[in-house]
C-alpha cells in the first residue's frame, strides 16, 4: 500500500544495516558486561567470541567502539 521496501545488505554498506548492527552489538554485548569480560580474558578475542556466542569480528568491532586497549 504505497510502502517502499527497505533493501539491506549483509556487508552493512547502508545506514539501516549499520544501525541494526550497532543495536545488535549493544544488545548482545552490553557495555558493562563486555568490559568486565574483556578485562577478565585480557582482550582475548577468541575466548570472548566463544563466551558471547558471536563472531570474532563482532568482538573486535565492539572493542574498537568502546575504545578498549588491544
Amino acid at each position: 500500500m504505497g510502502e517502499t521496501p527497505i533493501e539491506v545488505n549483509r556487508e552493512g554498506n547502508n545506514l539501516v544495516e549499520w544501525e541494526a548492527n550497532c543495536f545488535a552489538a549493544a544488545f548482545l554485548l552490553p557495555e558493562e558486561d563486555f568490559v568486565k569480560k574483556w578485562k577478565q580474558h585480557k582482550g582475548n578475542i577468541a575466548l570472548l567470541s566463544a563466551e558471547f556466542g558471536v563472531s570474532t569480528s563482532v568482538i573486535s568491532i565492539r572493542a574498537d567502539r568502546l575504545k578498549l586497549p588491544r
